[in-house]
């Protein structure tokens, strides 16, 4: 796999020469389940799975006194998917944010709705990301640089340092 500056212009490239309507159809030709005939024994092999991430929203809709109110907690969450093609990991990224929803009690005994919105993005990560990547977004930004300590939180404000060290 590139590293560095030829892997950016990879994911450059990958993003530049789709003619695909939709960033979640990005690669699919390459990654299509297609049976392959083998010269021996007539066994079928298969073109494996590529790999995805989606990012799905989600909503804590909480009823107080019969309304749910306009603003809402919501919640993104990243996960990552193996299949065939982009429609197949659309699919499946569906319908793990359905199994996901869920209904409870707050605190104050107010019912609380854990309901899914639906998918914000779909990525194809392979072949532009390593294994042990799962999500990136390319971004125009004015000197990133020199705005640095606008940009990037101090460490100490990062969720798995403010809420668990």
């Amino acid at each position: 796999m590139c590293r560095g500056p030829l892997r950016t212009a990879h994911r450059m490239c990958l993003l530049l020469t789709c003619r695909t309507p939709h960033p979640a159809t990005l690669g699919d030709d390459s990654i299509r389940k297609y049976p392959v005939k083998s010269k021996r024994r007539d066994s079928q092999q298969t073109v494996p799975s590529g790999r995805y991430a989606a990012k799905l929203l989600f909503q804590y809709r909480v009823m107080v006194d019969g309304s749910p109110g306009a603003r809402r907690l919501c919640e993104e969450r990243i996960i990552t998917i193996s299949a065939t093609h982009g429609q197949a990991a659309l699919q499946e990224a569906k319908r793990r944010g359905r199994t996901a929803q869920h209904r409870y009690k707050s605190g104050d005994g107010n019912p609380v709705h854990f309901e899914f919105i639906g998918v914000m993005e779909l990525l194809r990560l392979d072949p532009a990301c390593d294994d042990d990547e799962v999500w990136y977004e390319i971004k125009e930004r004015v000197r990133p640089s020199e705005r640095r300590a606008s940009i990037i939180p101090p460490e100490s404000s990062l969720s798995a340092i403010r809420n668990y060290e």
